[in-house]
């Protein structure tokens, strides 16, 4: 192994160090703890320094290995996110954009994707029932979608799972109302109800740019929306609702396949995952399809 070699190993070692002490300090009052901490697992070098958690509360400088932390959950997490370095599946029949393309040039019969949709946004395909719901309530196509709104949708559909609620989009509305940006649609706070979406993603690095074609894969009909004016409607805030009194502000995450599995938010169980695809309830097992 090069010197070089060993620096990187050594570095990436430190971080998933920072990421799981900080994960704990970070999380362990959290509502999603329990739920997370039965749903994905630490690396092997994360899992050795768990046990100075204790210690090191007390002794380490936040401020100092914050960016640390940082680094650590984006190569962390981004171990068992989609891999587009490996073939996708052969039902995609992919197809990605030559020289000169636009994300405006699917060919016929296929619809344009963005990276960002599966790196930032939690996005899995088969698209879930909610995810087809709010295109066919909305009335735009999935490539009009921008990332910053598929974070704030598929984190919605997270929290309300992760708090066994079902999402639809009359509960989504209550929190989100939709806007057209520089040609895309988005999700934007609805003033008159709490935030539920804390610390999104600030930027998107040329996210326009990293795309690619895939067959029809969406089973409803989508159509290329063209602009048009967007009707600010005003809801009633249902703030004693049981259901709304639960979904409070989280931060927004980066989730591994283990957990968007348990949440049936992705059917793409790890092939090299050690664990059981078996999540126990109350004394019973419990068997995600």
């Amino acid at each position: 192994m090069s010197i070089n070699s060993r620096r990187e190993e050594r570095g990436l070692h430190k971080s998933l160090f920072c990421f799981s002490i900080f994960s704990l300090i970070f999380f362990e009052s959290s509502n999603l703890q329990s739920f997370l901490s039965k749903s994905s697992s630490f690396s092997r070098s994360s899992k050795i320094f768990i046990y100075f958690y204790t210690w090191l509360k007390k002794k380490l400088n936040m401020k100092k290995v914050l960016s640390l932390f940082l680094n650590g959950i984006r190569v962390y997490l981004s171990r068992s996110l989609v891999d587009f370095s490996s073939p996708p599946p052969p039902e995609w029949d992919t197809q990605y954009p030559r020289q000169g393309q636009t994300a405006a040039d699917a060919p016929p019969g296929y619809i344009t994707l963005f990276e960002d949709f599966f790196l930032q946004g939690n996005f899995r395909l088969p698209a879930t029932k909610f995810m087809a719901h709010i295109l066919h309530y909305y009335g735009f196509h999935v490539s009009q979608l921008s990332p910053p709104g598929m974070v704030r949708v598929r984190h919605f559909e997270f929290l309300c799972r992760s708090h066994g609620i079902e999402p639809i989009v009359e509960k989504f509305r209550v929190f989100y109302q939709l806007i057209r940006n520089i040609g895309f649609y988005t999700f934007g706070n609805r003033g008159s109800s709490k935030k539920i979406l804390l610390n999104p993603p600030k930027s998107f690095h040329d996210w326009k740019m990293k795309f690619f074609f895939i067959r029809e894969v969406i089973p409803i009909a989508m159509i290329i929306c063209e602009p048009d004016t967007i009707e600010k409607k005003e809801l009633a805030i249902p703030k004693g609702a049981d259901w709304y009194l639960k979904l409070t502000g989280t931060p927004n995450w980066i989730l591994g396949e283990n957990v968007l599995v348990t949440a049936q938010m992705s059917d793409k169980w790890p092939e090299d995952s050690n664990e059981v695809h078996v999540l126990t309830f109350q004394d019973r097992g419990l068997w995600f399809l």
